[in-house]
């Protein structure tokens, strides 16, 4: 279940339907205003990446059924609520971007979620970030049904299959790594007692083995999730926010942008780490 709150977080959806008609053509302005980082993550929905990331990992060891003592499970929160707040999480992100960009860059993702189609990308990427665990599994649930109807070689299968290659999979893949490290370490300090240290380098080594097979999960959840998503738009109307998504503009930018939330994920599991053990000696006093 955790895999699939996760998948839910970092996709990128567009559920509402707009008749084609009244889409803008999507071109860079011929003069590149400034555009600043600020600005530019939140019309690209880059400012909610990390909302509800805390409180998924918090909860891991409850999604899971992972048994801890009542001192240890609230250790295990109070850790995961200061390493991965998400105001730091998000000036991180908003830091790793800055000057990455050239203007017309920049102008050309702005120009795109300034048109109709991108101002519904941008809205439906904020309410999906922040849905509450159930309304994502009965997304999820949905989606499943949708998929269980399409033929696999589908016009709509393919389009969810693209998008998901061009934009979500890498965030989150990111994001699973991290939450199967959170959800290792839990398992590994259950039921220990005195000086506890948890083991990473173990954790890393049993990660490397179950991580590929999860992250085919993952992605099917994905997949799952943008079909419910998209589930009231046309394959021409998809067609038209995936022709967005191929221009290299788009793919740099989500390249960059995937690459740089795995980074502040990976260093902010770290701080997590460290704050879980301090924490945990503290109990166990």
């Amino acid at each position: 279940m955790l895999f699939r709150a996760l998948a839910v977080t970092c996709l990128l959806v567009v559920p509402t339907a707009l008749p084609v008609a009244t889409w803008p053509a999507f071109a860079a302005s011929e003069v590149a205003a400034p555009i600043s980082t600020d600005e530019l993550m939140r019309l690209a929905t880059l400012d909610v990446v990390f909302a509800t990331f805390a409180e998924t990992i918090a909860d891991s060891p409850d999604t899971q059924g992972v048994p801890l003592p009542a001192k240890m499970r609230s250790a295990w929160r109070d850790a995961a609520l200061a390493s991965f707040d998400a105001a730091q999480l998000q000036a991180e992100l908003a830091q790793a971007l800055k000057g990455q960009f050239t203007p017309s860059e920049t102008t050309a993702i702005a120009d795109f979620f300034k048109t109709d189609i991108g101002k519904v990308v941008s809205a439906m990427e904020r309410e999906t970030a922040l849905l509450s665990t159930a309304d994502q599994l009965s997304a999820h649930a949905t989606g499943t049904a949708l998929l269980a109807d399409l033929p696999p070689e589908s016009r709509r299968a393919t389009q969810i299959g693209e998008i998901l290659d061009l934009v979500s999979a890498e965030i989150g893949r990111a994001m699973l790594g991290s939450a199967m490290r959170a959800m290792l370490a839990s398992m590994s300090i259950a039921g220990a007692h005195g000086d506890i240290e948890v083991p990473w380098d173990e954790i890393d080594a049993q990660l490397a083995q179950i991580l590929p097979p999860m992250e085919a999960e993952v992605e099917a959840s994905q997949r799952a999730v943008l079909a419910y998503a998209y589930r009231s738009l046309s394959d021409t109307e998809l067609d038209a926010y995936v022709e967005f998504l191929r221009t290299d503009t788009a793919r740099r930018f989500y390249a960059y942008v995937g690459f740089s939330i795995a980074t502040i994920v990976h260093d902010a599991m770290s701080r997590f780490g460290e704050e879980l053990a301090t924490r945990l000696k503290q109990v166990s006093v």
